[in-house]
């Protein structure tokens, strides 16, 4: 179901449909914009651009959410966490397993959930989550990656999304 709603009483239905279904949810449509509680985060393993960096900082203060989800993967993630940590939210972590050096240990989580396969671990990123941005390492989508994999479970599951390019546009889906 898309997260774009023409009123406030549609967006409450939508957050009463998650919670039925186990998940604390809400979504709030104010102005053009959209306020979340739990944004969930996929990202390369690059780490982001500067340009990233400042978009993702500012869409996470324009969404007001309240709780951060990511895989807690070297370079990307780890950008992802310091920036949830200077805005002072909640992370919860979902570490894969079997990626070796590539786990980042980042450290000050509110909580930190199984181990899990990595496209699992993706797939309970974007169902735990309200919105999700996705800063891949190029414009073009790619299949063997695990950003654009999440990016593409986000969109078959009508999560708002916002992919960030490295030069700092973004898309907005649902």
């Amino acid at each position: 179901m898309p997260l774009s709603f023409d009123n406030q009483q549609d967006a409450n239905e939508y957050a009463k449909s998650k919670k039925q279904e186990g998940y604390e949810t809400e979504v709030k449509r104010e102005g053009n914009f959209y306020k979340v509680k739990v944004l969930g985060f996929t990202g390369t393993q690059k780490g982001m651009t500067e340009s990233q960096k400042e978009i993702t900082s500012i869409l996470m203060d324009d969404l007001e959410c309240k709780e951060v989800h990511h895989g807690d993967c070297i370079g990307a993630d780890t950008d992802f966490h310091k920036l949830a940590q200077e805005k002072d939210l909640d992370i919860v972590i979902h570490p894969a397993s079997g990626v070796g050096d590539k786990r980042a240990y980042n450290e000050g989580a509110k909580k930190t959930e199984e181990e899990k396969p990595p496209l699992v671990r993706n797939w309970d990123i974007v169902e735990k989550s309200d919105a999700i941005i996705a800063t891949p390492k190029g414009n073009k989508e790619e299949i063997r990656s695990g950003t654009w994999a999440t990016i593409r479970y986000a969109k078959k599951k009508g999560k708002k999304l916002f992919i960030v390019n490295p030069d700092g546009s973004y898309q907005e889906y649902n």
